[in-house]
């Protein structure tokens, strides 16, 4: 096929010229067939496109569907998470609100308790505790927890923690404190108690019980030098037993007991002692030195000295002032329970042995001094003799109706007992006779009436002492 523009030759297929570019219409020839069929082809084309259309419009109708199906599952889902983490949120502020109450707490504790549940109260207990560590009444309770729980360790600690703080009550270290006694009560460990209360500084538990403390012994004279003897005494808080050592070793339940005062006289001394109580609880061992530097008086100075005499003398001696004289007349040694020397001693007859010793203020003594003496008296008037004298004037009196000294005034007798001889002052020698009174039991006391006998010539005075004074008056 040729272009009807330029008439150059036209590819089969080509629909314009490609030298002048000249569109080509073809125009077949009218077939009326083919043309029935081509519209038939066409209406077909036509009714599957519209049926395509109609397929894509119920699909995108579906997929709308689907889509919006999707949209609302999508939406309610965020609503449902939404209103999920709205109630997280809530009941994790429920639970972040009461975690952190005390009160509520609190409250959980004692709602468990009542109902026996101790472990789950112990849980609650302890929260409240980190929320309010300065609460002295809920350690105790906690305490108590821990206590029917069988958790010891952790029972005492609390009580150890209230007895301790700053925050506690009297009555709550008070209470806790019993109650750790008790504990260890229970346990017979009174070691224990003791260490406990020597630790405590809180007075009114200490003196409540103090059966259960062994402190040192206490001494009554500090350590030290001292000028004159010194009864030192031991003393314990409580009952038990105290021994001691006088050279310094340490005391054992072997060592001496504690009874009565320890004298410490001139020298060096170190004195250990310990305690033991009623429990067996053993104190620190204390030790305390002391140098005891006395100056001692002199020895007495017995004026009259031993020897041999035939007339009647009194022993006399020289008192230092300040100071106090005991005597014995048997040649024991004497001591402040001794008989003292008030004023001159009329010598007995026949041997005597006197020892004197002196006791200054402070209550030391001196050397004793000794003195041995003989009277054999140079007359012969006797003893014997002068009693009876007495009792001649008894009987010629009236006093007494036989030698018996039977008295018709009394039921008892009257007895006449020679005391000493007696060398009066310008008025001469003398036995004296006592009047003594002896009741119908054999019972015997002085009546006080005194006798004076002369002794070379019998003659009886009435004898008195007064104020050193001796006084002689007749019958």
């Amino acid at each position: 096929m040729k272009c009807p523009n330029c008439g150059e030759e036209i590819k089969e297929g080509y629909l314009y010229c490609e030298k002048c570019g000249e569109d080509i219409h073809i125009v077949p020839d009218y077939e009326p067939d083919l043309e029935f069929d081509i519209y038939q082809s066409i209406e077909g084309i036509l009714h599957e496109v519209e049926k395509e259309k109609m397929l894509e419009n119920e699909r995108e109708l579906a997929h709308k569907q689907k889509k919006q199906k999707r949209i609302k599952l999508c939406v309610l889902a965020c609503v449902f998470v939404l209103l999920l983490g709205a109630l997280w949120g809530v009941s994790r502020f429920v639970k972040h609100s009461r975690y952190h109450s005390f009160d509520y707490q609190l409250k959980q504790a004692y709602a468990c308790l009542n109902e026996g549940e101790i472990t789950d109260a112990v849980s609650f207990y302890e929260r409240a505790l980190e929320l309010n560590p300065k609460n002295a009444l809920l350690r105790l309770e906690l305490a108590e927890s821990y206590g029917v729980l069988g958790m010891e360790s952790a029972y005492m600690e609390q009580l150890s923690i209230v007895s301790k703080a700053s925050y506690s009550s009297d009555a709550d270290v008070e209470n806790a404190y019993q109650k750790m006694i008790a504990f260890y009560l229970s346990k017979e460990d009174y070691e224990a108690i003791n260490q406990l209360l020597r630790d405590c500084t809180y007075d009114v538990v200490v003196n409540a019980n103090q059966k259960y403390l062994a402190n040192p012994p206490e001494f009554s004279y500090q350590a030290g030098t001292y000028e004159e003897i010194i009864p030192l005494k031991l003393s314990s808080n409580s009952s038990g037993v105290i021994y001691y050592t006088l050279d310094g070793s340490v005391p054992t339940t072997e060592s001496d007991v504690y009874t009565a005062p320890i004298f410490l006289e001139t020298g060096e001394h170190i004195i250990s002692a310990m305690f033991i109580n009623d429990y067996g609880i053993v104190s620190d061992v204390v030790t305390k030195e002391f140098c005891i530097e006395v100056i001692r008086p002199d020895a007495p100075e017995v004026l009259t000295y031993s020897g041999e005499y035939s007339a009647p003398v009194s022993i006399t001696v020289d008192v230092l002032e300040g100071c106090r004289v005991f005597y014995t007349t048997d040649g024991t040694m004497p001591t402040d329970q001794s008989m003292e020397y008030l004023g001159p001693i009329p010598m007995p007859m026949g041997k005597s042995w006197y020892k004197f010793i002196t006791y200054n203020e402070e209550g030391v003594s001196g050397e004793i001094t000794s003195r041995e003496y003989k009277l054999q008296l140079d007359t012969a008037v006797s003893v014997d003799d002068a009693r009876q004298a007495v009792i001649d004037i008894m009987l010629s009196n009236g006093k007494i109706y036989n030698s018996f000294g039977e008295s018709y005034n009394v039921e008892g007798k009257y007895l006449y007992i020679f005391q000493y001889p007696l060398a009066v002052p310008d008025k001469g020698d003398y036995y004296v006779i006592a009047e003594i009174y002896e009741d119908s039991t054999g019972l015997q006391s002085k009546t006080g009436s005194n006798y004076a006998v002369n002794i070379y010539n019998k003659t009886v005075y009435k004898f008195t002492k007064d104020n050193g004074n001796y006084l002689l008056e007749g019958f």
